[in-house]
């Protein structure tokens, strides 16, 4: 029996399909045919529940942070959590309904710009000069809660409405958009200012 097999044989048993991977398939696997679908492991509750308030704080581009996922299998969440666990057992979800990436992605005035959707999507982006990168806030809105892979629960935001779309937002993004200039505030929230 390959090592694969055996990996994926103990997280069956592990959970018996109420936690790790099993969890996050059976809390949103309904949930992925209308939307593109993020994981982003934590080991932070407190972080997590800052993500849910405030919005999901990424690096260049969402997929640095968060792995998309196209499919909810036993063989591919087995490796996602063979290759993420060490980063905690909490799994914010993050989903943006497959119309409004979809109208992003494939706009040609953005494209001009390399602009990806969560580029267009995201309230606030700054440079960081340590680790020379922006880093970006996408709203509240798209992170559809967060589960516990220890217990199997998930906590749903009651903010969520991953068709949620501002046009104003992807406007005054895509006018100011500079890769030469450090910082952008879109949209700042009065309560992401400790944040900072």
């Amino acid at each position: 029996m390959s090592l694969f097999r055996k990996l994926l044989q103990k997280n069956e048993r592990k959970g018996s399909g109420s936690t790790g991977y099993r969890s996050v398939i059976d809390n949103i696997k309904d949930d992925t045919e209308g939307a593109v679908t993020f994981l982003h492991n934590t080991a932070n509750e407190d972080a997590v529940n800052s993500i849910i308030n405030d919005g999901f704080l990424y690096a260049d581009n969402l997929h640095t942070t968060a792995d998309r996922f196209t499919r909810l299998d036993d063989i591919s969440m087995s490796r996602w959590e063979q290759e993420r666990n060490f980063y905690g057992p909490y799994t914010v979800v993050i989903q943006i309904s497959n119309e409004t990436y979809e109208k992003l992605m494939n706009n040609k005035k953005y494209a001009e710009k390399q602009l990806l959707p969560e580029h267009l999507l995201s309230v606030e982006r700054e440079f960081n000069k340590d680790e020379g990168e922006f880093v970006y806030r996408l709203p509240n809105k798209f992170v559809k809660g967060y589960i516990n892979r220890e217990t199997g629960e998930f906590h749903p935001n009651p903010d969520f409405d991953p068709s949620y779309f501002d046009e104003n937002t992807a406007q005054r993004n895509y006018s100011h958009w500079d890769f030469n200039q450090e910082r952008v505030i879109i949209y700042k929230p009065a309560d992401v200012s400790a944040l900072m």
